[in-house]
């Protein structure tokens, strides 16, 4: 061990930016003379793999999840059994409870989160960040490097079915991001199958010679002739006992750049919404949070957006959460099931906020993520949930996971591409959400929720028409409408969904979810009603009561079997899906196909507890299928849609800004269409100094019909369109400005005319 030894082995521990890169590997070129760059996975070519990914963040998360899986694969040579997943091996070798990370205390969590640590660092270069990623797992030794961290789409996971790294590109889409980044790693004693115990260190960057190649190629260095990557005494650093070091210099963050607080933590909680471990965030970037000022090195525990909104304090106190449920849903033996589960939140009684309750919690492009062992594949807009479940005026509060882990092999291969920033475009990924938008619209607590929210709102908005503009929209509407088959109200080709509505038209009121009374343990299961029936090609609801604590289904449903006495081997009448236990009740609904036998059937379902065998059984009848519909053209209510002006303080409250035009909320009860008051061009409009307030009030009037014709025709084609093929949110609101800047030049001139003159009703 020599002096420059030893200020290497610190330098490369504490890299942090291009000098210190530069550094190192002029020390490398001195200290291992002569040294060679070997081009990433063995390919010269490998630019358009590496640079896969457009999402730094998502790249970055490749790492942790690396991370997670040398903790795995660590515990699986040391400790072994029989492990089926990346949940399992938690469970089995870290001791994480069934229920997951919410179940342990903060404690329990921050001890088992050590494990994996993720540094945020100034670079010296503003929005580029150095990010490490340290993690004790299994270590790699020196000559393992290029088959391993260094390789490129191999297939080093495929036979381990305890890590999580199997669909994905990989960490190599990091290195894309980065100025350069240095790989630091030691394997487990306990691995080292008679080698050398050395910490084997590299250093990976892009090259490019505009002399000789198209496209540049990413390489990382090692001596000549050598076998591996370079190396150092393992005494030289006392911090790592075995595991893995990745720092990357300058890293081309965009988004999470900031602060980790209010960056980095929200982004990787987001992106691992459900992670099978927990890890440390810490940094030394620079803030304004008096505690970042004082420690310089805070650190917090991730543990995923489920979990944070699962926990017992959502929001800290400035959060509500409204209603939360999950249903397991069925999709046939070929691909087997998946698991929704969603939040609702709000604000407290009271509360001055307006702000978006979701906003620390998910980006409004990913309100709804589907994860694979915790980590997210893909992320749809909350647009999504006000436009296909119809809730448009909740759809701004809900945070929904489809949790992908029980999907069989087929399944997650026509799902998942490799870079998880988007699932791939499939009849099974149309199937999961359809699905899911099944679930939400039957959830009664949703629409009435839905319904509260509308409340608020409508009582903040003023209205905006007059008797005569109402009536000219209705005959508007009215006449558009005129031949087109729709099913529902609210302006919709597809039928207006939602909750199930009570008899005076307003969602019914939510079930009692208390279980106070419940025991701990089952001592009975039972339907509510014995006898059932579902029609070909549909589903129909039943409810079981088990009494006992709310979610003990599905906390147990390994102990759950649902069988056929009577046949039904080919499962053309199945259970397709389950809703969790709350106040001793859970929804199942039971699916028929179109092709299943007509006839009466017989299910049982046997649920194993500490009091016993518990058996319930319903007799089902599979009926044909409802007659078609008559063809009946569907009208606005008579009074036309309400329209509403909204003002620059309760922009908040929809999402628009100076240059938003205005918004169709549409449930089944109402079509409302919001136009801001405050639209820039209005404002400047009716911002003449010469005007009178009659002559302001008349512009308004004249301005307010053609806008409110134009967003309920954009949005009733819009209803009309495949979700795939909607233009996206931009293009409509520009869309929108053109149409409103048409309007106010055709009605400028004629505002004193207005005012004499009358319009045919």
């Amino acid at each position: 061990m020599t002096t420059d030894e030893q200020v290497l082995a610190e330098r490369l521990w504490t890299a942090r930016t291009a000098t210190d890169a530069a550094w190192i590997l002029e020390a490398a070129a001195s200290m291992y003379d002569p040294i060679e760059t070997t081009p990433v996975g063995g390919r010269p070519n490998n630019s358009g793999i590496i640079r896969v990914s457009s999402d730094p963040m998502l790249a970055l998360v490749e790492r942790v999840t690396n991370a997670i899986d040398a903790c795995l694969e660590l515990k699986a040579k040391l400790v072994g059994g029989s492990v089926g997943s990346p949940r399992d091996g938690a469970r089995q070798w870290f001791k994480v409870p069934d229920a997951g990370l919410v179940a342990m205390s903060d404690a329990e969590r921050r001890d088992l989160a050590q494990n994996i640590t993720v540094v945020v660092e100034e670079s010296g270069e503003p929005k580029r960040p150095s990010i490490s990623i340290t993690d004790r797992g299994t270590g790699l030794h020196p000559e393992e490097f290029a088959g391993t961290i260094l390789s490129l789409n191999a297939n080093n996971k495929v036979q381990a079915p305890y890590t999580m790294g199997t669909y994905g590109q990989g960490g190599s889409a990091t290195l894309g991001f980065a100025h350069s980044t240095i790989f630091i790693s030691r394997c487990h004693p306990d691995q080292l199958d008679g080698r050398t115990d050395l910490v084997g260190w590299t250093l990976a960057t892009e090259y490019f010679d505009e002399g000789t190649m198209k496209v540049p190629s990413y390489v990382f260095y090692q001596p000549t002739g050598g076998n591996g990557v370079f190396s150092l005494e393992s005494a030289l650093f006392p911090q790592l006992e075995h595991g893995t070091r990745v720092i990357h210099i300058a890293y081309d963050a965009q988004r999470g750049a900031t602060a980790y607080t209010t960056g980095a933590w929200q982004i990787l909680n987001a992106t691992l919404f459900d992670p099978v471990l927990p890890f440390i965030l810490g940094g030394n970037r620079e803030g304004t949070d008096p505690e970042w000022k004082a420690n310089r090195m805070p650190t917090r525990v991730i543990t995923g957006t489920a979990t944070r909104l699962s926990g017992e304090d959502v929001g800290g106190g400035q959060i509500e959460l409204a209603h939360t449920d999950s249903h397991l849903i069925e999709l046939g033996k070929n691909y087997g099931s998946i698991r929704v589960a969603y939040w609702a939140l709000r604000r407290p009684e009271g509360s001055a906020s307006s702000s978006d309750v979701t906003r620390s919690y998910v980006e409004a492009s990913a309100a709804v993520s589907m994860t694979l062992f915790g980590q997210r594949q893909d992320a749809t807009p909350r647009t999504w949930i006000k436009d296909q479940v119809k809730l448009p005026f909740l759809y701004k509060n809900m945070v929904v996971q489809i949790d992908a882990d029980r999907l069989t092999g087929q399944a997650k291969r026509e799902l998942f591409a490799s870079t998880r920033e988007r699932a791939t475009e499939s009849d099974l990924r149309r199937r999961i959400y359809e699905e899911v938008a099944d679930i939400l619209r039957g959830d009664k607590m949703l629409g009435f929720l839905n319904n509260q929210e509308k409340e608020r709102l409508l009582k903040k908005s003023s209205e905006a028409t007059n008797d005569k503009v109402r009536k000219r929209l209705a005959k508007f509407v009215k006449t558009k409408l005129k031949d087109i088959q729709r099913q529902g109200a609210g302006g919709s080709d597809t039928g207006a969904g939602g909750s199930k509505r009570s008899p005076t038209g307003k969602p019914s009121a939510p079930r009692d979810l208390t279980d106070a009374h419940l025991p701990n343990f089952p001592i009975s299961l039972s339907f509510e009603y014995p006898q059932a029936t579902v029609r070909q090609g549909h589903k129909t609801s039943v409810w079981v009561l088990v009494s006992a604590k709310n979610g003990y289904l599905p906390a147990h449903d390994d102990d759950l079997t649902i069988t056929w006495p009577n046949g039904n081997d080919d499962s053309k009448v199945r259970v397709a899906t389950r809703s969790t236990l709350g106040g001793g009740k859970s929804s199942w609904q039971i699916a028929a196909e179109p092709d299943a036998k007509l006839g009466d059937y017989e299910m049982r379902v046997d649920l194993v507890t500490p009091n016993g065998l518990l058996t319930a059984m319903l007799d089902l009848k599979v009926a044909p299928p409802p007659e078609a519909p008559k063809d009946k053209p569907s009208t606005e209510p008579e009074n036309g849609p309400e329209v509403r002006w909204v003002m620059k303080d309760e922009w908040e409250d929809h999402e628009f800004w100076e240059r938003s035009v205005g918004r169709v909320a549409e449930d089944a009860d109402s079509t409302i269409i919001f136009i801001n008051r405050d639209y820039r061009l209005l404002v400047q409009a009716l911002s003449g100094r010469m005007l009178t307030a009659e002559q302001i009030s008349t512009r308004a009037d004249r301005y307010q019909y053609p806008v409110a014709c134009a967003l309920w025709l954009q949005n009733h084609e819009v209803q009309r369109l495949a979700e795939g093929a909607r233009p996206s949110e931009e293009y409509l609101n520009s869309e929108l400005e053109r149409l409103a800047e048409a309007v106010l030049l055709a009605s400028d001139p004629d505002v004193s005319l207005a005012e004499e003159g009358t319009e045919a009703d």
